[in-house]
């Protein structure tokens, strides 16, 4: 046997290996009633190691002729089918090193699934016929990365041992160019087949490999693939894929190097969106609009010139970042000061900053439930600080005006809520110089309005500032009647190149200026 043997090792063509067998080797063991001596003997994991094509070949022809001499003994054709399942088990790692690897493993899924479930290695009785089948099936279909005998130690580690191995799998085959798809299907058809059980990776539930999966297609951002595999499982509305969902919306939020949607991690943040829009929308509730806010929110600011992000010392860095907004929870109108300070025409457009502010206490689950009249108010008189920094006098009036008449018809804990936080802003608007006015000389119009807003200050402001209040109401009263009134040089209407909308609204109550 064993000369034999070595001789058609040493052949290199497959119809040399052909005919010695049928020729010389088969003739002897039926001559001899030795089929069942040749199958315990030869026929083993040690001669064949599967090592080169001609040994693979080898395997390949014997097997046939062996069935075909033991075909009417049961015994010798059970130990023949257990020796294949013993030589495929500890020597696959050497086949898969072969040429033509699909058409060999087709060849030997072709022998395997002849076999009767239960046929075991003597060595080893928990290797089964069954599970070798289940192990060529997915060599087949998904991936060569592991060995029958890899396969099987993997069979028999923990859950988190597993669960590792499957991830690796996963992101090696996902990385494969054009495989995703095919791959997909692949697990669909053995490891991911619902209607029977996994005996590969059998510690691990459907949705700890799901999840896997998604969380890889999510770092390769394949949201096609994502939304396929919710729609295939009925994932929608999965408390664990939602939360899995928004911690890659938040991943790739804080990653954008700018808010606008076309900057490639918010197009990310966005498709990811939008798969919690359709699938999780009942799962997501009202954190839905929040993030749908965000996003709208981060590109409307990224239009403007602003710069929130600070560095260790304090000290602004140049950069914005839409995560940047994250930081200012507790202080939500810091970002509106930032672009009034940025964008010196923004303090004329109320209703735009008004818009982004409620928008970032949305964004930010801010609850401003009651506090809505409040939050307004103190935007308002921001306006006011950044009106008069641009020299703009009568806008800062109109909006003060306005405030007291919010603060007033809210009741009296604004207009104490007024005072207390804001008198010093209408205490500058009351000493506020224009240095383009002529002679550096506040228009009589203007002194009236100071002095009105004084006087509205003097109602509110706290009893410690009534006195620096009053003494500015006084020099501007002093400086008023000293004014000649028919012939004022000093007078809006007389300065062609200062005219102002406040030299209207000074006119309403120029004619009661006595009266101050």
């Amino acid at each position: 046997f064993k000369i034999i043997f070595d001789g058609v090792e040493d052949m290199q063509e497959y119809i040399g290996i052909a005919d010695v067998i049928e020729y010389e080797l088969a003739p002897t063991l039926s001559y001899g009633k030795k089929w069942e001596t040749f199958i315990t003997e030869f026929f083993n994991k040690r001669q064949f190691s599967l090592k080169s094509d001609t040994n693979y070949q080898l395997f390949i022809k014997l097997y046939y002729s062996l069935e075909k001499g033991v075909k009417d003994n049961s015994e010798a054709s059970r130990k023949l089918q257990s020796n294949v399942v013993d030589i495929l088990f500890h020597n696959s790692e050497n086949l898969f090193n072969l040429s033509s690897l699909t058409h060999k493993l087709d060849e030997l899924w072709s022998i395997l699934s002849g076999f009767p479930d239960e046929i075991t290695i003597e060595e080893q009785k928990t290797i089964t016929a069954l599970e070798m089948k289940q192990f060529m099936e997915f060599f087949i279909k998904c991936s060569t990365k592991f060995s029958f005998k890899e396969i099987f130690a993997i069979t028999q580690e923990e859950e988190s041992a597993q669960l590792a191995h499957f991830s690796s799998l996963c992101h090696e085959e996902f990385n494969k160019a054009n495989e995703i798809s095919s791959f997909l299907q692949a697990m669909y058809e053995t490891v991911l087949d619902i209607s029977k059980d996994d005996k590969i990776f059998t510690r691990i539930s459907m949705d700890e490999k799901l999840y896997s999966i998604l969380e890889i297609l999510l770092q390769m951002n394949e949201f096609a693939y994502i939304e396929a595999i919710i729609e295939r499982f009925d994932y929608s509305n999965n408390t664990q894929i939602y939360e899995l969902l928004v911690k890659f919306f938040w991943h790739f939020f804080n990653n954008a190097s700018n808010g606008l949607r076309k900057e490639p991690e918010m197009k990310k943040a966005s498709q990811t969106l939008q798969i919690i829009q359709k699938h999780m929308s009942q799962r997501a509730g009202t954190n839905l609009t929040k993030l749908e806010v965000l996003l709208e929110i981060s590109d409307k600011l990224s239009h403007y010139s602003i710069n929130l992000n600070k560095s260790y010392n304090g000290a602004r860095d140049t950069a914005f970042k839409p995560s940047n907004i994250l930081e200012y929870r507790d202080c939500p109108l810091d970002i509106i000061s930032n672009l009034l300070e940025l964008n010196p025409r923004l303090y004329k457009d109320l209703p735009t900053t008004k818009s982004l502010l409620f928008g970032i206490y949305d964004s930010l689950s801010i609850n401003r439930e009651g506090q809505t009249g409040k939050v307004e108010v103190d935007l308002m008189v921001l306006h006011i600080d950044y009106a008069l920094v641009n020299l703009d006098f009568g806008t800062a009036y109109e909006l003060g005006k306005q405030v007291f008449e919010i603060c007033q018809e809210a009741g009296q804990h604004m207009m104490k809520a007024l005072g207390d936080e804001h008198w010093l802003t209408f205490y500058q608007m009351g000493k506020f110089v224009d240095p383009n006015w002529v002679d550096n000389e506040i228009p009589t119009e203007i002194i009236v309005l100071q002095m009105s807003i004084l006087g509205r200050l003097l109602e509110v402001c706290p009893l410690e500032e009534v006195e620096i209040v009053t003494s500015q109401w006084s020099t501007l009263e002093l400086e008023l009647s000293a004014r000649d009134l028919v012939k004022d040089k000093y007078a809006l209407d007389g300065q062609n190149d200062n005219k102002s909308k406040v030299g209207g609204i000074a006119r309403e109550i120029f004619h009661n200026v006595t009266n101050f």
